[in-house]
């Protein structure tokens, strides 16, 4: 996987944010693999999204949507 950023700021607020920015894409990369393994062995069901816990997630698709219906 790679990544490219853009900082503004100086490199002691980058390295910071890069760290952080790299626990949470290896704390994704994780949680994708476990819920696959979920949804391989039907724990997991495929269904809508929980718009509670899933919020960050509801509010992008409903962007995209209505951008591709415009």
């Amino acid at each position: 996987m790679e990544f490219e950023y853009y900082f503004n700021g100086s490199d002691e607020e980058y390295d910071k944010y890069f760290k952080f920015a790299r626990q949470v894409a290896m704390e994704d990369i994780w949680l994708c693999e476990a819920a696959q393994k979920n949804l391989d062995m039907g724990v997991y069901p495929k269904g809508v999204l929980n718009p509670n816990a899933e919020s960050g997630v509801v509010y992008y698709q409903k962007l995209l949507k209505q951008k591709m219906t415009q």
